[in-house]
């Protein structure tokens, strides 16, 4: 696209361009904008990305999580943490956004939120902390692990007929 063709030349004159395309009221031209913001120095456009972050479009949305998920910085980080907290829905293109990062601070989001979710979202925490590189993943992951099972070994022990979801059908029966 001609968004991706102005960042490839690093012109200072091109951000402000893009950062000016990733504004515009037409979402085609904004999420051009906010993918070609990618390759821009993170000091540079993680401030217009976290605004994008919260916008009323999905797609752009999801393409500016991508682009902070590019970023190895604690800004990047947090402005990916913070786009989860004002909109919940967004947790798998947040949690794809931070094993992106493969950072420490990274690792450390994940583990907050695999220990803060149930189901398939912790699943996919553990799955993204297992595939990414830095030790510190690792560790956390395994720490939390260890406190979940630590939790789990003080609660009573489940019948073996007993519905673990505790789901009732419509006469207020368990479902097996």
């Amino acid at each position: 696209t001609a968004a991706a063709a102005l960042a490839r030349t690093k012109d200072p004159d091109a951000l402000t361009v893009l950062l000016e395309a990733s504004q515009s009221d037409d979402v085609q031209v904004r999420r051009s904008g906010v993918y070609a913001l990618a390759n821009y120095a993170p000091e540079d456009v993680v401030p217009a990305l976290t605004t994008l972050a919260q916008d009323s479009d999905s797609s752009i949305r999801y393409s500016a999580l991508n682009a902070l998920g590019r970023f190895k910085t604690r800004a990047a980080t947090e402005a990916i943490v913070k786009a989860l907290e004002k909109n919940p829905s967004l947790a798998s293109i947040v949690m794809s956004a931070l094993r992106n990062q493969d950072t420490a601070d990274a690792a450390g989001a994940l583990v907050a939120i695999y220990k803060s979710s149930s189901g398939s979202d912790r699943q996919r925490a553990e799955s993204y902390l297992k595939r990414m590189r830095t030790p510190e993943a690792q560790q956390l992951l395994a720490e939390a692990i260890a406190e979940a099972q630590e939790a789990s070994a003080g609660a009573p022990p489940m019948l073996a007929n007993q519905n673990p979801l505790g789901v009732l059908n419509g006469w207020g029966y368990l479902i097996d």
